[in-house]
């Protein structure tokens, strides 16, 4: 599972197709048999979304991306919301969800610092996220 989690977050660029993360993480999710709720699942199916908004799957990233957000809130790991929060903003930017990932920019700002970026952080999209916000 950290491997296939490891590849994605390493993989994961514009222009970069996301089929094979997207296969590995579904394959060591359907081998692992992790509760739902076991925060290693949760960052799974969050690299799952990302992922998926790589193959231009947006509906299937956007589904992924809001159960696990859901799921990492429901849990309180600040660093869990992180990466859901990070992952799902590579969902599609479109006049419809533009609003929506703005209020998510704002409310990131409200509990972490540019200065807080960890590498876990999905190559640190939230505090940009944030500097954007800002302006």
């Amino acid at each position: 599972m950290l491997a296939a989690i490891g590849h994605e977050d390493a993989s994961w660029r514009p222009g970069v197709r996301g089929e094979l993360s997207l296969s590995m993480l579904g394959e060591a999710l359907d081998s692992a048999e992790l509760d739902p709720d076991d925060p290693l699942c949760v960052r799974a199916v969050a690299s799952m979304g990302r992922a998926a908004a790589f193959t231009g799957n947006a509906a299937r990233a956007r589904v992924l991306g809001e159960d696990a957000l859901r799921r990492a809130r429901a849990l309180g790991d600040q660093d869990l919301i992180a990466h859901a929060l990070a992952t799902t903003l590579w969902q599609g930017l479109s006049p419809q969800t533009a609003p929506e990932f703005g209020t998510r920019c704002g409310a990131a700002r409200d509990w972490i610092s540019p200065g807080q970026c960890r590498p876990s952080w999905s190559g640190c999209v939230l505090p940009r996220c944030i500097r954007l916000h800002r302006r």
